[in-house]
């Protein structure tokens, strides 16, 4: 091709791109990954939810086991002050 025939063919190029070329919305790649990202995150929540209902039941436990530590020294504490004012 000539310089002259180059220019001619460059000049005849649409200067946006047919919508009839656009890909498809939704194609197969990218509903596939988008289900993959959904199934991921869906993973994610459940396992952050899975620790949270295990921190919350082991605080739980805690709180009864302080609270059982707190009755018992109350106790031992009475005791003391019963023994001590004999």
């Amino acid at each position: 091709m000539t310089v002259e025939e180059r220019r001619a063919c460059v000049a005849a190029l649409p200067s946006a791109v047919p919508f009839e070329l656009h890909p498809p919305e939704g194609d197969r790649h990218s509903k596939a990954e988008a289900e993959e990202l959904v199934q991921r995150l869906e993973r994610a929540v459940n396992e952050v939810t899975e620790r949270a209902q295990h921190e919350a039941e082991r605080a739980q436990h805690e709180a009864e086991r302080a609270n059982d530590l707190e009755q018992k020294l109350a106790a031992a504490l009475a005791e003391i002050e019963k023994l001590r004012s004999r």
